[in-house]
């Protein structure tokens, strides 16, 4: 059973995976959902942001949700109930136990239309 509370999941949340196709020798690529899981998304404090400016990008949200879904580090995240997009950027597994993943997230207000 994981450690976070029943009561702080919700459903919606879908994992968009991006492909290159090759079309008339121009690679193409295309957003397609994969999966369709269950979790708790919360903003990040001021304190708890995450600014990484070597790989360029900042964490702004944390998305907790069980250890059996494929996700990983290119995919987008579509949160059905609110109709946002996020990008995964850093997943973590806390301390290997196999209870829950910890994603964070970027949020881009001007990016929303790109994936849909």
């Amino acid at each position: 059973m994981s450690r976070i509370d029943s009561w702080y999941i919700t459903n919606g949340y879908k994992v968009k995976r991006a492909t290159t196709t090759n079309v008339g020798g121009i690679p193409t690529t295309v957003w397609a959902f994969t999966s369709t899981f269950d979790g708790r998304l919360r903003d990040l404090s001021g304190s708890e942001v995450i600014v990484n400016e070597k790989k360029g990008y900042t964490t702004t949200h944390r998305l907790y949700c069980s250890t059996s879904e494929d996700i990983t580090e290119l995919d987008v995240i579509y949160d059905v109930a609110d109709d946002l997009y996020y990008e995964a950027e850093v997943i973590r597994n806390p301390m290997h136990l196999n209870d829950h993943l910890e994603i964070d997230l970027q949020f881009h207000r001007d990016k929303q239309s790109s994936y849909g």
